[in-house]
């Protein structure tokens, strides 16, 4: 699925495209009172009121508004062709970024082989505990478990990409997404799949 990057300001503000200047003027003076934020609190109602804002100043505009109606009827660009990973990610969004997009960092992980160790899972020192005659420790191989991966031979290679939320992403779902970033040898833009869930605040959590 691909999301048009273009809001719908006649929908933001709840008038016809055929609104007259008053039409949209008395729209949001309406919508600009139930959204204030002296009115309301919490990130929603803050986004909201700067999404209503923000349309009445390209639609209260003949030029701008003009401009907007032109390229949202002009027809949408192929989405392009990017490569697409192979893994998929949880990505975590917020009402703003539903409203005016966003980019979000994502931490991806995948199993390699342990550079300390080289996969063997011990060293060739002999346990500490058993000074080589085998115990449960070293699982009975009487050398020194590798510290790095507790003996399992695997650790877990990390990386960080930027996941873009583009406007109208859905709050929840599996969905296909453009990230950038280095992906092990995997250069962005790339298309990733991401299960995207709403951010829930913990109680107490401070935001800044």
């Amino acid at each position: 699925m691909w999301v048009t990057s273009k809001p719908d300001l006649y929908l933001i503000l709840g008038v016809k495209k055929s609104a007259t200047d008053e039409e949209i003027r008395r729209a949001f003076r309406k919508k600009a009172i139930e959204f204030h934020p002296d009115r309301n609190s919490g990130a929603l109602a803050e986004a909201k009121y700067r999404q209503i804002t923000e349309a009445y100043e390209v639609l209260s505009d003949s030029e701008k508004r003009k401009k907007y109606d032109r390229e949202r009827e002009a027809p949408p660009a192929p989405p392009p062709n990017y490569p697409v990973a192979d893994v998929s990610v949880e990505v975590e969004i917020e009402a703003k970024d539903n409203l005016f997009g966003g980019e979000k960092p994502v931490t991806v992980s995948r199993p390699r082989q342990c550079p300390d160790c080289h996969g063997a899972g011990t060293h060739w020192s002999f346990c500490n505990l058993c000074s080589g005659a085998g115990c449960m420790a070293c699982n009975g191989t009487g050398n020194k478990s590798c510290a790095r991966c507790w003996g399992k031979g695997q650790d877990r290679e990390l990386c960080v990409i930027r996941v873009l939320v583009p406007i109208g992403t859905s709050m929840h779902g599996r969905q296909k997404l453009v990230a950038i970033g280095d992906l092990w040898g995997l250069k962005g833009p790339f298309y990733i799949y991401a299960n995207v869930k709403p951010r829930v605040d913990k109680p107490g959590m401070i935001l800044r």
